[in-house]
């Protein structure tokens, strides 16, 4: 297959500027986003960073750190359509959907969402049980 010059600037700048995702992250299934998800087993935290395709070293970037509620995990958080027989947990924060809406209708810093969730799925039992990683018990 022949590469035309055009053919190889459209691509190029593609990659770069649109489809361009950060070190470690994956093409998220939803649209123009990018995700890393990082589990610490022996802190019994897992982390999702959601961020818009596109950030370049000069993009100004806005994080936002969500500690997911008590009894909810990540993906309840992020939130999507339901179906009839699915748990109704997805149906409550969909703070994926939100963050879609910011980026696509504010004017400002390129958004990126960091989701903390606990094990226990509730911060004070975390920390109740975590005492000990962080002093001598």
């Amino acid at each position: 297959m022949k590469i035309t010059p055009l053919t190889f600037i459209l691509f190029t700048i593609s990659n770069l500027v649109l489809g361009q995702t950060l070190p470690g992250f994956k093409i998220s299934p939803y649209s123009n986003e990018q995700q890393m998800v990082i589990e610490n087993k022996n802190q019994n935290t897992r982390i999702l960073i959601n961020a818009p395709l596109g950030i370049t070293k000069k993009s100004k970037v806005l994080i936002v750190f969500y500690a997911l509620p008590n009894g909810n995990a990540i993906e309840h958080t992020f939130g999507k359509r339901i179906n009839n027989n699915e748990d109704w947990h997805y149906n409550l924060q969909h703070i994926g959907a939100q963050t879609r809406f910011l980026r696509k209708n504010a004017n400002g810093p390129k958004l990126v969402t960091v989701y903390l969730e606990t094990r226990e799925k509730s911060w004070p039992a975390w920390k109740a049980n975590s005492a000990c990683l962080y002093r001598t018990c």
